[in-house]
């Protein structure tokens, strides 16, 4: 019932099934290397995700617990009630837990099965049986069972739609909210893959090193993010083939005779570049092949 109010499937789907693609599960899916959060670069799963003392985050759960209580109002839910639900949700956002002897023994069945089912998932929409209970015996008329349950899912509504305004909050905070930032945090992300490449020249063999830009802050700045993600795609495969190459025949250290060629003539110069072009489009068509 609740989630047919909300218009965004997809997203709602990865909330409710505990498949959001947070860094820790990029990261378990082999997509990126940390697992850390952007705002404080500890370990970031759902959990951490609604947790995190991040000063965005704080404002999110402020902004939470008053859309709830809105609901609960609307609702026309037992204040004892709705103090509970806030309270309790509130404890556990800041704990991780919520202590059943901080509340009246009345609550306390509801906590009991809320704390099984797990906190984390009341974000996901799972809710107790125990609350919409309480709802009825709290209720001043004699509700039937189905009003306890479209207050319920007036409940899940509120909560998942929240969980996806944090979801999009946290992609602004993670891939930019602009164009221009979106540019420059992705290729900020690029960067230390672009540099293991560049730290790996002197490894590579010394006819291959024509791969590499000769400098690399000019190749950078001028290159966008889309330029250096093809440039990785295309050369970091060929640079790991370079590399073994050059330590089976066992040549690690010996200097490149082109470089000295080079400083002959320029018509050296022009003769090796060719080469080198030459040299270069045989190693992509090789590791293109090679990958497919």
């Amino acid at each position: 019932m609740a989630a047919q109010q909300i218009h965004n499937p997809v997203l709602l789907t990865k909330v409710c099934n505990d498949i959001l693609p947070t860094a820790s599960t990029l990261q378990k899916w082999n997509y990126q290397e940390t697992d850390e959060c952007v705002l404080c670069h500890q370990h970031e799963d759902r959990d951490h995700l609604i947790r995190c003392n991040g000063t965005s985050r704080l404002l999110w759960r402020i902004k939470f617990i008053v859309a709830l209580r809105k609901t609960l109002i609307k609702k026309k839910t037992h204040w004892q009630l709705s103090d509970v639900i806030c309270t309790s949700l509130t404890e556990w956002m800041d704990e991780g837990y919520v202590d059943i002897r901080n509340y009246h023994e009345d609550f306390h069945l509801a906590i009991t099965a809320q704390n099984k089912i797990g906190w984390r998932n009341f974000f996901a929409g799972k809710i107790s049986q125990q609350w919409l209970n309480l709802h009825d015996l709290f209720s001043n008329n004699k509700c039937k069972h189905s009003q306890s349950y479209v207050w319920g899912a007036s409940i899940v509504e509120t909560t998942l739609q929240l969980m996806i305004d944090l979801w999009n909050l946290r992609n602004e905070e993670v891939h930019g909210k602009t164009a221009n930032e979106k540019e420059q945090k992705r290729k900020h992300r690029l960067l230390k893959k672009i540099d293991e490449c560049f730290a790996k020249i002197t490894e590579m063999r010394p006819s291959d090193r024509c791969l590499m830009p000769e400098n690399r802050d000019t190749f950078v700045e001028s290159s966008t993010s889309n330029d250096l993600a093809e440039w990785l795609a295309s050369h970091q495969k060929m640079i790991k083939n370079s590399i073994d190459k050059w330590k089976k025949r066992s040549e690690k250290g010996s200097r490149n005779i082109g470089d000295c060629l080079k400083t002959f003539s320029a018509k050296n110069k022009e003769i090796l570049e060719n080469i080198y072009t030459r040299h270069r489009d045989r190693l992509m068509h090789d590791a293109w092949n090679k990958k497919k």
